[in-house]
């Protein structure tokens, strides 16, 4: 299959069973979905190279591995991987943080009408992107991660937000 028919795929992080099911069946209609319970679990699929993510979304705070981390080991080792991050309280810096990497917000609890529009949205932006610069984008200066993107994040000091 052309990587132009391929539906695309959205990876879903959130340590809430809840938030997970609403945002799948709310994309369901419109991509692929495939589910992480938290930043570890969504790192280590992004690993195997079978997976093939278009758009991650991911919630900031979680156990383990954080959506910030999650975030900047996307943005170091696979930068061009959009994501929207989702959250029940964004503080400014947590919003200056995201836009820092080009992280849409969705605040939550969200209108399923939001949440599918923004990641239309991104996706067609991402599509247009790679028409623009030719194809896949080459990543000059970046290399895979040598212990794989989840033991990268578990390597991150980030600030915890709770």
């Amino acid at each position: 299959m052309a990587e132009s028919d391929r539906r695309p795929t959205v990876l879903v992080i959130d340590d809430e069973a809840v938030v997970r099911d609403v945002t799948r069946r709310a994309l369901e209609p419109h991509v692929s979905v495939l589910e992480a319970a938290d930043g570890d679990d969504g790192l280590a699929l992004l690993d195997q190279s079978q997976t093939n993510v278009d758009l991650v979304v991911t919630d900031f705070v979680m156990p383990r591995v954080s959506g910030l981390a999650v975030i900047a080991v996307l943005a170091r080792y696979r930068p061009e991987l959009p994501i929207i991050g989702m959250t029940g309280h964004a503080p400014p810096v947590l919003r200056e943080v995201a836009a820092t990497f080009g992280v849409r917000v969705l605040e939550k609890p969200f209108d399923n009408r939001v949440l599918v529009a923004m990641v239309r949205e991104v996706l067609a932006e991402t599509r247009e992107r790679r028409l623009i610069e030719g194809g896949r984008r080459v990543r000059a200066g970046v290399r895979p991660s040598p212990v794989g993107l989840a033991a990268a994040a578990r390597t991150l000091a980030l600030p915890v937000m709770v």
